[in-house]
C-alpha cells in the first residue's frame, strides 16, 4: 500500500478510490440527519478525501460564527478556525482514526472570526469502499462551550472544597441508599478513605453506637427530612463525640437515592463542658459559700450555699456591690471592701475573719479565703469561699475562757501549794526539828552524868530523824532559797543532786541583777528539779552542764547532757506537760534540741521583781 509525502494539514492517503463513492454512504441531502442536526443543535460534515472538499450544514456555521456560504469546505479553511494549541491534538486524532478506519472524537477550542473562543466536540468515522480503502470522514459537531464552562466551575468548586476541607476538621461524606460509604473526606478516628468505602456503620462502629446512627439515618432516609444531633462513635477503642448532620440526596425526579453528611468532631469541647459541669455541680453543692467578684467589687456568680447564708433568693446578690455583705463595725463596710482588694491587688490572696450582715441585718462571723483568677468575660477578679463561723467562734472563745479560767485556777493551785509546802516545812523544821534537838540535848546530859545511861542507839535514830527532816524540809521548801535566793539555792542543788546521782555536773550560774519574784524563782527551782530527774531517769548521761543568766528582761535556764537524747514524738510525757504548764504562767518559752548525742532543754521568762 503506498503512501505519499504530507503536511499536518493533510490527511493520511490510504488506498482511495478517487472515483468510486462508499456504498451505503450517507451525504448531507439525507432529510433525515437535517432534521436531528436541526432539532438537537449540531452540525454534519462530510469530507471526502480523494477531491479534498469538505462539507457541512448551516449549523456549522453558526457555531463556528460564519455567514452562511462563506466557509471555504476545505480542510485548511476548517484547519486554521482551530485555536492553535489544540490543533496538533486534532491532526493526532485524525490521523490514528483515518489509519485504522475506526470511529473517533475528540474535543478542541475554535476561533470565531470576532475573536470568540468556544469548545466544540467532534464524532466522526471513517467511511470504506467496496474494496475496504477509506474514502470518506463523516461526522457531527456540537457546541460544548456551556457545558465545559460547568464543568470549569464544578472543577474550581470541587478545588476549593478540597483546600477547604484540608483547613478543617469538618468530617464529610456520601452514603448510597444502602447506607454505604461511597465518599468520605478527612475521615475521623483513625480511619482511612479506603477503610471506609464500601461498608456500613455496623461494619465500623460498636454495636449500640451503629444503632443509634442507623436510626437517626433511616429516619431522614424516611421522612426526607435532614436531622441534626450530638452523637458519641466508639470503634476499635477509639471514641469521640461529633456534631451530626445528615441530610437527603434527592434525584432529579425527587426519589431519595442517598445521604448527604457532615459532622464537627466535637469531643474535646464536650469533655470541656463535662469538666465545666462537674466544676458547676461541686460548686453547686459546696457546703461552704461561693462568690466571684470582679475589681470593682461587684458580684457575678454565687452558689446556693452563698445565697443561703447571707438570707437572699438565688441569683439575687449577682450585679450588687460585695460591700452590702459587710457589717459595720471599726470601719465602713465601703472602706473594709477596699482594704481587701488592695491586699488582693498586691499579694493575689487574702485570708481571715471578717463580721458580715445578712439581707435581714442580722450580723454573724465568716472565715473567708479568697484569690486572684482571670475571667473570660470581664477579666481580672476574685474568688471566694467563706463559711459561717459564728457557732464556732462562740465555742472558741467559750473554750479559750475556759483554758484561762483553769490557768488561773492551776496558778492559783499551784501558789496555795508552794505557799502550804512553806508552811509545813516551816512547821517541820520549827517545831518537830526544834523538839528533836532538844530530846537530843537531854539524851546527851543523860549519857554524861555520873550512873550512865546507854543512850547512844537512841541518839543514832534521833540524828536520822533529824536528817530525814532536814531532807524533807528541803523537799518542800528548801530554806536557802529564802535565805539566799535563786542562784546560790540552784547551785546548792546542783552540788547535791550530783552528789546522789553519779553524774559529773558544771554549773555557770550568773548573779541575777534583781532576785526574781517569789513565783518565778520556785517555778524555775522546780523546773531545774524536773529536768535533772529526767537526766537521771532517761538521758544515759555522764556529764550536765546547768547555765543561769539574764539579759534584755529575761531569765533563762539551760541544761545539757551529754546522753542518747529521744524522739521528738517523746517530749510529751507530763514532766514536760509539768515545766510548759509552769511557764505558761509566767508568758515563758520551751525549747528542746535532741540528737542521738544528747539533748539541750532551754527555759526563759520575763523578769520580774520581787
Amino acid at each position: 500500500m503506498g503512501t505519499q509525502r504530507r503536511t499536518n494539514s493533510q490527511p493520511p492517503q490510504p488506498d482511495v478510490d478517487l472515483t468510486g463513492e462508499a456504498p451505503g454512504g450517507l451525504c448531507l441531502s439525507d432529510g433525515r440527519l437535517l432534521v436531528v442536526g436541526k432539532a438537537l443543535q449540531f452540525g454534519i460534515w462530510d469530507w471526502n478525501l480523494a477531491t479534498g472538499e469538505l462539507d457541512w450544514t448551516a449549523e456549522l456555521d453558526a457555531i463556528y460564527g460564519l455567514k452562511p456560504g462563506t466557509f471555504g469546505r476545505t480542510y485548511s479553511d476548517f484547519s486554521k478556525r482551530v485555536h492553535p494549541q489544540d490543533l496538533g491534538q486534532v491532526e493526532r486524532v485524525r490521523d490514528d482514526a483515518l489509519a485504522a478506519g475506526r470511529p473517533f472524537h475528540v474535543e478542541f477550542r475554535i476561533i470565531r472570526p470576532d475573536g470568540d473562543i468556544r469548545w466544540v466536540r467532534s464524532a466522526g468515522d471513517a467511511l470504506r469502499d467496496t474494496a475496504g480503502r477509506v474514502t470518506r470522514a463523516i461526522g457531527t459537531t456540537i457546541d460544548i462551550t456551556d457545558q465545559k464552562h460547568l464543568q470549569l466551575a464544578l472543577s474550581t468548586n470541587e478545588a476549593r472544597l478540597q483546600t477547604a476541607l484540608k483547613l478543617t476538621d469538618l468530617v464529610i461524606w456520601h452514603q448510597d441508599a444502602r447506607l454505604r460509604y461511597t465518599w468520605v473526606a478527612n475521615p475521623a478516628l483513625g480511619f482511612t478513605h479506603e477503610f471506609l468505602i464500601g461498608r456500613r456503620d455496623e461494619d465500623i462502629f460498636d454495636q449500640e453506637d451503629a444503632r443509634q446512627l442507623g436510626l437517626i439515618k433511616r429516619r431522614v432516609m424516611l421522612t426526607g427530612r435532614g436531622e441534626r444531633q450530638e452523637v458519641w462513635a466508639t470503634s476499635l477503642g477509639r471514641t469521640g463525640c461529633f456534631d451530626l448532620i445528615v441530610e437527603p440526596e434527592r434525584a432529579a425526579d425527587g426519589r431519595i437515592t442517598g445521604l448527604i453528611c457532615a459532622a464537627a468532631d466535637i469531643t474535646s469541647r464536650k469533655r470541656a463542658e463535662e469538666h465545666l459541669q462537674l466544676q458547676a455541680d461541686i460548686l453547686h453543692n459546696l457546703q461552704e459559700g461561693v462568690n466571684i467578684v470582679d475589681s470593682h467589687g461587684i458580684l457575678h456568680y454565687t452558689n446556693p450555699k452563698f445565697d443561703a447564708m447571707f438570707g437572699y433568693a438565688a441569683g439575687e446578690l449577682v450585679g450588687q456591690s460585695a460591700a452590702i455583705l459587710n457589717a459595720p463595725g471599726t470601719s465602713d463596710p465601703d472602706e473594709t471592701a477596699q482594704a481587701i482588694l488592695r491586699t488582693l491587688a498586691l499579694d493575689g490572696h487574702w485570708s481571715g475573719n471578717l463580721q458580715s450582715r445578712r439581707k435581714d441585718g442580722s450580723v454573724f462571723w465568716s472565715n473567708v479565703n479568697i484569690v486572684a483568677t482571670q475571667h473570660p468575660k470581664f477579666g481580672k477578679a476574685w474568688i471566694s469561699l467563706q463559711s459561717d463561723i459564728t457557732v464556732l467562734r462562740q465555742a472558741r472563745l467559750e473554750r479559750d475562757m475556759a483554758h484561762r479560767a483553769i490557768g488561773h485556777l492551776a496558778d492559783h493551785v499551784q501558789d496555795k501549794m508552794e505557799e502550804q509546802r512553806r508552811e509545813i516545812s516551816r512547821e517541820v523544821h520549827d517545831q518537830i526539828g526544834a523538839a528533836l534537838t532538844g530530846i537530843r540535848m537531854q539524851l546527851v546530859a543523860l549519857s554524861q552524868a555520873p550512873a550512865p545511861a546507854n543512850v547512844a542507839p537512841v541518839l543514832a535514830d534521833i540524828d536520822k530523824v533529824l536528817a530525814t527532816t532536814r531532807v524533807l524540809c528541803s523537799d518542800l521548801r528548801p530554806p536557802i532559797l529564802d535565805d539566799l535566793g535563786l542562784a546560790e539555792t540552784l547551785r546548792w542543788y546542783v552540788r547535791d543532786w550530783a552528789k546522789k546521782s553519779g553524774i559529773r555536773a558544771s554549773t555557770r550560774i550568773a548573779a541575777l541583777g534583781m532576785e526574781p519574784a517569789d513565783p518565778l524563782r520556785i517555778d524555775i527551782f522546780r523546773i531545774l528539779q524536773e529536768l535533772l530527774t529526767n537526766v537521771t531517769r532517761h538521758a544515759g548521761a555522764r556529764r550536765v552542764n546547768i547555765s543561769l543568766s539574764h539579759a534584755a528582761g529575761q531569765i533563762r535556764l539551760q541544761v545539757a547532757d551529754d546522753g542518747h537524747g529521744f524522739q521528738p514524738g517523746q517530749t510529751g510525757g507530763f514532766g514536760l506537760l509539768g515545766i510548759r504548764e509552769r511557764l505558761r504562767r509566767h508568758g515563758g518559752e520551751l525549747r528542746i534540741q535532741s540528737t542521738p548525742a544528747g539533748t539541750r532543754v532551754t527555759v526563759s521568762a520575763p523578769e520580774t521583781g520581787s
